[in-house]
Formats: structure tokens, sequence, C-alpha cells
């Protein structure tokens, strides 16, 4: 099989009829045609939590995944903030769901790689709170005996229930009483340079004097980003929707602060319609794409379509990897398709 994909757009946007006919022949002349409808959905800007649109979806489109970012500047009064959205965090969002801070930074000896940075954060879900640590862009990353002393000094520092272990040649770390997890390192947890670990407090004041107290060590006076994200966890994959909108509820209800808002979602589109609904989303020149059907050529290739959708209508992808699949699917197919690989 060719490594090379054929790719293919129609030639004039779409109605949701010519759709419908569409799905209509695929069944009709191809095999193992699965009729997918699921769009992931990122970064949709928003100012305030009121205007967030997520809820105007109708009931039957399903939210599968979702995730609610807030975006904070590093000034002055970054600290009370940060604790102002400790403190407003409904029992809901604690028990049911789960918030990430996350603070991006260089750290005090940076390596070459101008994009790469460390970060450090917050971690609160099902009501307990885990301090997280990961080291992508300075020397703690690269220099396993640099990077044992500046953890081995954070951990004393900010009074983790963590032991260093050292043998010779690597570290480990281990906790007796606390869930600690290795998110980066060698073989067999070796000279890790990320991880996060449980902590006992509860209190927003003390949980931000914890972070603030680590960045002060850890950066060289450089933040490169600050955010909150609020996720609900799922257990029964039955009731996604609902629980997900009342989700979106309760993060409006508490009107966390911020500087903007993303959202970031995942939904399952049952009925045509629901593509129209998706349009409400699309801001200036932002498309949404919906992987649509998967279908067999032969048996010897698969075929994929998916909607993109714009402010201004619907368009779709046509994609497959051989090129003898082309005339087959073409030809079979009453949508007129231009390629986009010439």
């Amino acid at each position: 099989m060719s490594e090379r994909k054929y790719e293919f757009l129609s030639v004039k946007q779409v109605k949701l009829e010519e759709v419908e006919s569409l799905l209509e022949e695929i069944s009709n002349k191809f095999t193992n045609v699965n009729v997918l409808g699921t769009s992931d959905l990122h970064n949709l800007y928003f100012e305030k939590l009121s205007r967030c649109e997520l809820l105007d979806f109708k009931s039957d489109i399903n939210i599968k995944d979702l995730m609610i970012e807030g975006v904070l500047n590093f000034r002055s009064n970054f600290w009370e903030t940060l604790e102002d959205v400790l403190l407003r965090l409904d029992e809901r969002i604690r028990e049911y769901g789960g918030c990430i801070i996350n603070i991006d930074y260089k750290g005090k000896v940076q390596e070459d790689n101008k994009r790469a940075y460390d970060s450090i954060g917050l971690r609160i879900e099902q009501n307990q709170c885990s301090f997280s640590f990961y080291a992508n862009g300075s020397k703690i990353s690269s220099d396993k005996e640099y990077g044992k002393r500046v953890i081995k000094e954070l951990i004393e520092l900010i009074g983790l229930d963590i032991i260093v272990e050292e043998s010779e040649g690597f570290f480990r770390l281990t906790s007796d009483t606390k869930n600690l997890k290795i998110l980066a390192g060698g073989l067999f947890g070796k000279n890790p340079s990320a991880f996060y670990c449980e902590i006992d407090e509860s209190s927003p004041k003390i949980q931000v004097k914890l972070l603030k107290k680590a960045l002060e060590f850890l950066y060289n006076e450089k933040v490169l980003s600050c955010s909150w994200k609020c996720y609900p966890i799922i257990f029964d994959n039955s009731s996604f929707g609902n629980h997900q909108s009342n989700f979106i509820d309760v993060i409006r209800e508490q009107n966390l602060p911020a500087d903007y808002y993303n959202g970031n979602i995942s939904v399952s589109i049952e009925k045509l319609l629901n593509f129209d609904e998706l349009q409400k989303l699309c801001i200036s020149n932002s498309s949404i794409f919906t992987r649509l059907v998967t279908f067999d050529i032969d048996n010897s290739d698969l075929g994929e379509i998916l909607v993109e959708t714009t402010k201004s209508g619907h368009r779709l992808h046509l994609e497959f990897k051989n090129e003898e699949s082309k005339v087959k699917v073409l030809n079979n197919l009453r949508v007129d398709f231009k390629e986009l690989n010439n």
C-alpha cells in the first residue's frame, strides 16, 4: 500500500440533504461502512463565562469530552487571583471532576531549546490535591546530578512526603504514605524529571503559598503562561451528555476568574441537522472538522470522509491511500470533488 494519502475537497459547499444522499450511496456501494459523526473542537475562545455558547447545543448533540480553560496573566495580583479560583471551586467540581492549575516558566539553568519550558502546578481531583512538576527545557531533565540536587531541594523546601533514594549512577523517588506518580524518567523510574504527588494541604491559601514558593525557587523570573482547567470525570459512558452539561452549568455559576477562556470539547453528531448547530461555535475563519464515515474500498483501502464546518457552510473532505481507489470512489459518488494533491 502506498504511503501517500490522496485528499479531495468538494468543489462547492454542500447541503445537508447532499450529505444524507452521500451516506446512502456509500452504504449501498461499499462495505464495512462505519458512520462516526464525532467532532473535536479546540480553543473555542470567549471573553466571559456568561458568553460560553457550549450550552446552546441541542440535547441530541452528545458531549463526549469537555475541558474549560481559564488563562491568567502573570502580573502583580496573580497569586490573589489564583487563590480566588481555588476558593470558588464548587464541591461538585472537586468530587465529580477535576481542576488543574498550571504555570509554564523558564528554569534557572535553561537548555538551548528556546521553545522548551518547565511546568509546575496543582491537580485537584475527587477531593485530593497533588503538586505536579515537569522539567522539559531546563538542565534538570538533561543533567541527572543537577536534576537530583534541584529536585531534592524542592522536595525539602515545600515539604513533600517524598523520599529520594540514591544509588550508584541514578536516583529514584518513592513515598510510603502519598500517591506518587512518576511522569517522565528513565527505565523503572530512574532519574525522574517529572512527577506529581498528593499533598495534605486543603486550604487554598496554603496551596497557593506552596506553589509560589516552588516557582520562586525554580524559575529565572520569566513565566510563559498560567491557566486553570476544569473537567468532569465520567464513570458511565451512557450519561456523558447530561453530566457534561451539568458540569458546564456549575462552572458558569462559580464564575471562575480569568483574563479569557478556552473551551475544548468532543461531541457526537447523531442527526445531520446538528451540523448547522456546530456553526454557532465557528468564529471568524475557524473550521470544525467532523469524522463522518469510514468505508472499505475493495478490502484493500480505507476511505474516509470528513465534514468541514465554517460560518459560511459545509465542505466535504475525502481521503484514501491507494491511487487505484480513485476511479472507483469518485465514479460512485455524486458529489463533485477536486484533488488537493496536485
